[in-house]
C-alpha cells in the first residue's frame, strides 16, 4: 500500500503521460485514504474559520439536489448523480489523451453544465467569465502537449472550482471557507487524472462513482425521510 501511495504522490509532483500497469484495488484504496485525510483536514480548517465569523457554505451543499428533487423526484436525482461522474470525467479527464472528439465533447458538456446553472441560479456574468477563461486555457493546453503537467494541474483545479456550484448561492463572507472545502475536490481531480493516464478512462469513471457513493447514500437517507 505504501508503495502505491508513493507512486501516486510521485505522479502528483511530476505528472507524466506514460501508461503503466497498476494494482487497481490498491490504487483505489490508497486514493480513498488520501482524499479522506485531506477532507478531514479541510473540514477542520473550515470549522476554525467559521469561529472567526466566516459563513460556512456547507449548509447550501444540497441546494442543487433539492431543486432537482422538487422538480423531478428522487429516482431522477439518483440517476443524475450516477450519470454525473461520466459527464465530469468526459469534461476533465477524457482530453488528457487528446483527440478532436475528446476536446469537442469536453467543451460541449462544460458549456451545458454552466447553462444548467444559469437556469437554476441566474448568475450570468461571473459564470460567463469563468467558462470563457477556462475554455481558452484548456484549448491552449490541449494544443501544446509539451505542457502536459500544466494540463493535469489546471484540469484538476478547474474540476475543484466547478464544485463551488454545489454551494450556491454564495456571498463574499462564505467564499473563503468555500475555497477550503473544494481543496479535496482538487485532489480528487488529480487522483482521477492519475487513474485515467495510468489505466484508462473507464476505470476513472468507476473510481469516481465509488467516491460518490457515500454522498448518494446520505441523500437517499435525507430525502426519503
Amino acid at each position: 500500500m505504501l508503495k502505491t501511495i508513493k507512486l501516486i504522490f510521485s505522479f502528483l509532483q511530476i505528472p507524466d503521460d506514460k501508461k503503466s500497469g497498476l494494482n487497481i484495488i490498491k490504487t483505489f484504496l490508497s486514493g480513498l485514504i488520501i482524499i479522506f485525510l485531506i477532507s478531514l483536514i479541510c473540514h477542520f480548517l473550515a470549522e476554525i474559520l467559521g469561529r472567526f465569523g466566516l459563513e460556512n457554505p456547507f449548509t447550501n451543499l444540497h441546494s442543487n439536489e433539492q431543486i432537482i428533487l422538487n422538480k423531478y423526484g428522487l429516482p431522477a436525482l439518483i440517476g443524475i448523480l450516477l450519470l454525473m461522474p461520466l459527464v465530469e470525467e468526459t469534461i476533465f479527464r477524457l482530453p488528457l489523451r487528446p483527440k478532436f472528439i475528446h476536446n469537442a465533447l469536453s467543451c460541449i458538456l462544460l458549456i451545458g453544465i454552466i447553462i444548467a446553472n444559469f437556469l437554476a441560479h441566474k448568475e450570468y456574468t461571473s459564470q460567463l467569465i469563468f467558462i470563457g477563461f477556462s475554455l481558452l486555457v484548456l484549448i491552449n493546453l490541449w494544443l501544446n502537449r509539451n505542457r502536459f503537467r500544466l494540463l493535469v494541474y489546471f484540469s484538476a483545479i478547474l474540476f475543484g472550482l466547478m464544485h463551488i456550484l454545489n454551494f450556491l448561492p454564495l456571498n463574499f463572507n462564505s467564499l473563503g471557507i468555500c475555497m477550503v472545502l473544494i481543496i479535496p475536490q482538487i485532489f480528487v481531480g488529480l487522483m482521477l487524472s492519475y487513474i485515467r493516464i495510468k489505466c484508462n478512462f473507464w476505470l476513472g469513471c468507476l473510481f469516481h462513482i465509488i467516491f460518490n457513493l457515500p454522498h448518494i447514500i446520505i441523500l437517499l437517507i435525507k430525502f426519503s425521510t
